[in-house]
């Protein structure tokens, strides 16, 4: 089975964040059992020439996939319908509802009969959250108005990473889907490219010593609206205690990103911010372990790479409840807290900041087993294993388990 998938950013990218790092998991898994051939973009998010050494329009092997970098000049609709009906794959897979290039081209095209009816997997990758739609808001519904006008989306299926993203999906599924059954499959993100060792594992070594009454605290993450950066910097203004806050990532919106210095030029003197600049994929694991608190008040996540990541450097997360990551206080392992209780973040700050060292040692621990027991589940594996075949029709899509198909009408 041949899946063509279309996602904005790829390997070796990584300035993208989540959507790429899940594509790749999942070819890593899945690349020798089907054959999947990913079309992208030349060069990172933000960059401004493309990645050394790739020849753009042409297949070529990374992993387990054959990869077709586009230029800017190669993502008209008409080299995508050449570009299909070349490849004849047996379902399209596209990774945002938004992207022009990537995905509105498709959707168009297989519309007005420019290419086979062919079936199409659409995972909106957490686009669909409350939040996310409040950026570009206008733009956004006026895509939503266009597509249930022409019945762009009326007989696709819908991946969602979590019950979470199938209640989103549901909610703006109804008015472009219409009358017709719009099937949403839960096929949990694939947390890992490879399986992961013992779900018992401990840290890889063992947590630092934290000092009482002092914090090192870290964000991490695309520096943008929706990962509400600057909303994390609201909140420490009024935390009482010794605190070290540090920003990585890339600037994708240099208007927000002013903002945020604004913000960090604001902080009252207890309270130390700094911007230390993207961080390569294979540094994050040391980044994260060298401080005591992982802190990510975001707007909305399908899943959150970066949030697993923190945990299974033993460093404990204080997130937002719009991610799949939830009850991590039951689990001594974090904190996950409503965006409407900025109060409720500073007690956690506060109470991290007069944790000790022994007390701080044992929520590490935790962090990284649960990490590694979360991605030694197996069932996300098979469950992307059959929502392709149940998109191509093939044996084995209607056998019991994951993922779970909610009709959406």
């Amino acid at each position: 089975m041949t899946i063509l998938v279309f996602v904005p950013y790829y390997l070796p990218g990584y300035r993208s964040g989540g959507p790429a790092r899940s594509i790749a998991n999942l070819v890593a898994h899945l690349g020798r059992d089907l054959h999947f051939v990913i079309v992208t973009a030349d060069r990172d998010s933000g960059d401004l020439a493309p990645y050394p050494g790739v020849a753009t329009g042409e297949r070529q092997r990374v992993g387990n996939a054959e990869v077709i970098y586009l230029g800017r000049g190669q993502t008209r609709p008409d080299h995508i319908a050449r570009l299909i009906i070349a490849v004849q794959p047996d379902v399209l897979y596209l990774n945002s509802f938004f992207s022009r290039a990537f995905s509105i081209n498709v959707v168009v095209l297989r519309r007005l009969g420019r290419i086979a009816p062919l079936p199409i997997v659409l995972a909106p990758r957490g686009e669909f959250s409350p939040g996310a739609l409040r950026i570009k808001r206008r733009r956004k519904r006026a895509w939503l108005a266009v597509s249930r006008a022409c019945s762009l989306h009326r007989d696709l299926l819908w991946q969602a990473s979590s019950p979470l993203e199938a209640e989103d999906i549901r909610r703006c599924v109804r008015p472009v889907a219409r009358s017709a059954g719009a099937p949403i499959i839960v096929a949990p993100i694939i947390a890992c490219p490879e399986r992961p060792p013992d779900p018992d594992a401990r840290p890889r070594r063992a947590p630092h010593n934290k000092s009482p009454n002092r914090l090192r605290v870290a964000f991490l993450s695309r520096l943008s609206p929706k990962k509400n950066l600057l909303g994390a910097l609201h909140i420490l203004y009024g935390v009482r205690g010794d605190l070290e806050f540090n920003i990585f990532g890339p600037v994708e919106d240099e208007k927000y990103w002013r903002a945020c210095r604004m913000a960090m030029d604001a902080l009252p003197a207890n309270v130390r911010a700094a911007y230390r600049g993207p961080v390569a994929p294979d540094a994050v694991a040391d980044v994260l372990g060298q401080h005591e608190l992982f802190f990510f008040p975001t707007l909305g996540e399908n899943y959150g790479h970066v949030i697993r990541e923190a945990l299974a450097a033993g460093t404990p997360v204080l997130v937002s409840d719009q991610t799949p990551w939830r009850d991590l206080t039951a689990a001594r392992v974090g904190w996950d807290l409503p965006l409407d209780r900025p109060e409720a973040f500073r007690d956690v700050l506060e109470a991290c900041i007069a944790m000790d060292s022994e007390a701080f040692a044992d929520w590490s621990t935790r962090a990284a087993r649960y990490a590694w027991q979360h991605a030694a589940d197996d069932g996300a594996i098979e469950a992307s294993r059959r929502l392709f075949c149940t998109a191509a029709g093939a044996p084995g899509a209607l056998v019991a388990g994951p993922p779970g198909a909610i009709n959406a009408r």
